[in-house]
């Protein structure tokens, strides 16, 4: 059982194209309040990440999960792409975030 932070309205499963590390971790990620995304590591609940986002972005207007990260658009028109790391003793690391 997956104890959220809000209110989920959507989620994804975060999968990876065969091309691809195996090591790299799957993520159900949830929109939470249209205000935050939380990704959620299918085997290792310590793995999970709450990315909570400024208020200037407005609210996330939708996000797309893709091999290694997730893209999020928000309501102000920026985008965020949202790049996932590789295993480092025993958890995963947020790699970047980057704003266009």
């Amino acid at each position: 059982m997956v104890s959220l932070p809000g209110i989920p309205s959507q989620f994804q499963l975060n999968q990876h194209s065969k091309n691809l590390e195996s090591n790299r971790p799957h993520y159900l990620v949830f929109l939470i309040d249209k205000k935050s995304l939380y990704l959620h590591h299918t085997s290792n609940k310590n793995g999970s990440i709450h990315l909570t986002f400024p208020d200037k972005r407005g609210y996330i207007h939708g996000y797309e999960c893709i091999d290694g990260g997730v893209i999020v658009s928000f309501s102000n028109g920026t985008v965020a792409v949202i790049s996932l790391g590789k295993k480092k003793r025993n958890f995963y690391a947020l790699l970047s975030v980057l704003l266009f």
